[in-house]
């Protein structure tokens, strides 16, 4: 990892602020995470240099994430995206981890969950989104689920969450969803800081 970095301009810190639900504190404390991850960031150059997945899974709180691939294509603001650059410069990784922060309000939680569940980006979570969901948090030692057992599960899934019954689960019924969930405010955060 590289060393350590100093900090931020004030003014720009005093913007992120405004922009975000941390303290000056806790952006000065993201910033040297973020920059201890490539000794080529500073203060001076910080906003060109991106950081790749696989830097990213340096850190605890991103290491055995089996979503970051899809935080990363949801935050990230690349222009080569399409073209398979996943990686995120210290505005977007900031973005993400607002996010992800404890002090984040539900909707907007539930509004960017939404878009790293819909992996195909048709604005739905529809079966193949499911299943994908399912196959990527429900393995067990690396096995994934029959396929019987798969369509099953996908199937209870609408059945509960498609209120519309048009065979996908929209935002709306996405948010109406997780508020039936008690743990998604918890389960849906990174101990950051």
């Amino acid at each position: 990892m590289g060393a350590t970095v100093s900090k931020l301009d004030k003014e720009l810190v005093e913007e992120y602020v405004e922009l975000t639900y941390f303290t000056k504190n806790e952006i000065n404390k993201l910033y040297n995470k973020f920059a201890g991850l490539d000794d080529r960031i500073s203060p001076d150059n910080f906003a060109q240099v991106r950081l790749d997945e696989s830097q990213l899974k340096q850190l605890p709180e991103f290491r055995a994430n089996p979503f970051l691939h899809r935080l990363i294509e949801v935050f990230s603001t690349s222009d080569a995206l399409e073209d398979g650059d996943r990686s995120l410069s210290f505005e977007d990784y900031l973005d993400m981890v607002n996010v992800l922060s404890e002090k984040a309000p539900f909707n907007l939680k539930a509004h960017y969950a939404f878009r790293v569940m819909d992996f195909d980006g048709d604005d739905f979570i529809g079966p193949a989104d499911l299943k994908w969901i399912i196959n990527t948090t429900a393995r067990n030692d690396k096995q994934r689920l029959d396929r019987e057992e798969l369509k099953h599960l996908t199937t209870a899934i609408l059945e509960e969450a498609d209120l519309d019954k048009d065979n996908k689960i929209g935002e709306s019924e996405f948010e109406h969803m997780l508020k039936k969930s008690p743990d998604f405010m918890e389960s849906f955060q990174v101990r950051i800081i």
